[in-house]
């Protein structure tokens, strides 16, 4: 039975107005306005709760050159890169077309709860995606979506247990969040001090001797099993190499396309990312006959101990080189160039050394990715637990007025059990 079916359930057309956004031209007259002016990116940083900022606003010229204003108390919902992001606004907003706006036909309804209802909905909504570059829902999948309603007092007092229940959920998450960040920063002011010690030479006095990767057709999928995979510049934006960001390669001709694996004992480098991250760098320790460069990584030997280079290339000092030496049309995708990519200089210190920093900052290393580990397998359990809860309590699984274990402390029993 489809989920339109189900008792209790009806397509949001049914309880509110779905508004496509859109945005007004680049004239100066359209921006910088008091009307906030939302995206998906700004729906993202409030995912699940009032908006509260925008990173842009427009003004009335800009409302009346082609986008919409709703007032406060609506749901805005992210409808394309990513679908699924949903906030309430809190006072008239306009949204761009990446965002749909849900208002409720009575007042007597609580958009909390539409919130909370479209969040419990969100396979449906998800599957209901089309497009090749970025999938999206058009405002009639929007409106055909079925989620669970109740009556106007039940909402309330849903509404008001989630509020509850899950604020103490994700002040979880942003403890352990801050944590793993307290950690890390931690970690790279020691390995600051340990890469920066020595000569400065530029990378080209290393002699590095370098491979490429090619651009093929692949797979919107990580590879499974023994499918070959060719590696996305997100492998090494992390510091280290991250061998599940990968896309899978499917067809036979791209296959025998394929040209280099990884090798154990080298430097992978990526050239062509944000500002932040182009080239960004990790360390292969093994060899992957079925892992490949694309074109936009490079696998580098360098006449050093190349996994000190790829601590090297983790410094303040290193990134800020290649983010200045990288070009491009685009501010969120720029490149850099192998000949630039040599100019840059490193510390180099002699080759005891580089093997002592070698070994201490592996003991850090191997400390915090074990409670990089904890940490997001905590905050994974804590999401699954919120998805659920929300689920539960729209659909009436649960009595929110009945006596309940607070969600955050059954969440802490989960983990201390799963340890």
């Amino acid at each position: 039975m489809s989920s339109h079916m189900r008792q209790g359930w009806i397509p949001i057309r049914r309880i509110a107005d779905v508004t496509n956004g859109g945005t007004p031209g680049p004239a100066e007259l359209n921006w910088d306005g008091a009307i906030p002016w939302a995206t998906p990116v700004d729906l993202g940083r409030y995912n699940g709760h009032t908006l509260l900022s925008t990173e842009r606003s427009v003004t009335a010229a800009g409302v009346a050159d082609g986008t919409p204003v709703v007032p406060e108390r609506v749901v805005l919902l992210s409808t394309r890169a990513p679908i699924g992001y949903s906030v309430i606004t809190r006072e008239p907003t306009a949204f761009n077309q990446g965002c749909k706006g849900l208002r409720l036909c009575s007042s007597e309804h609580d958009p909390r709860f539409l919130r909370y209802a479209v969040e419990s909905s969100l396979g449906e909504l998800k599957s209901r995606g089309s497009g090749t570059t970025f999938p999206e829902v058009n405002a009639n999948a929007v409106a055909a979506t079925a989620i669970p309603w109740k009556e106007s007092e039940e909402q309330r007092q849903i509404a008001d247990y989630l509020d509850r229940e899950t604020a103490e959920i994700d002040a979880f998450i942003r403890d352990q969040e801050l944590l793993e960040s307290m950690v890390r920063e931690r970690y790279l002011a020691d390995l600051e001090h340990h890469v920066t010690l020595g000569p400065i030479l530029p990378i080209r006095r290393l002699r590095p001797i370098r491979s490429s990767g090619v651009s093929v057709n692949a797979a919107g999928r990580p590879a499974v099993g023994e499918e070959p995979g060719v590696l996305k510049t997100g492998a090494v934006s992390k510091g280290y190499l991250d061998l599940e960001e990968n896309k899978a390669v499917l067809e036979e001709a791209e296959v025998q396309r394929l040209a280099t694996p990884l090798v154990e004992d080298r430097v992978l480098v990526n050239r062509a990312n944000t500002p932040a991250l182009v080239g960004s760098a990790a360390y292969v320790s093994a060899s992957r006959d079925d892992r490949f460069l694309s074109d936009k990584l490079w696998q580098i030997d360098f006449d050093a101990s190349n996994k000190y280079i790829a601590y090297a290339m983790r410094s303040r000092m290193y990134l800020e080189q290649a983010r200045l030496r990288s070009v491009g049309a685009s501010a969120s995708m720029q490149n850099l160039s192998y000949e630039d990519f040599l100019s840059v200089q490193l510390h180099v210190p002699g080759r005891q050394e580089q093997e002592e920093a070698v070994r201490h900052l592996d003991v850090g290393e191997g400390i915090n990715q074990t409670l990089f580990a904890d940490v997001n397998r905590a905050v994974a359990l804590a999401k699954e637990r919120r998805a659920a809860l929300i689920s539960a309590a729209v659909t009436g699984q649960i009595d929110v007025t009945a006596h309940h274990k607070p969600a955050a402390e059954q969440l802490e029993d989960d983990l201390a059990e799963a340890r």
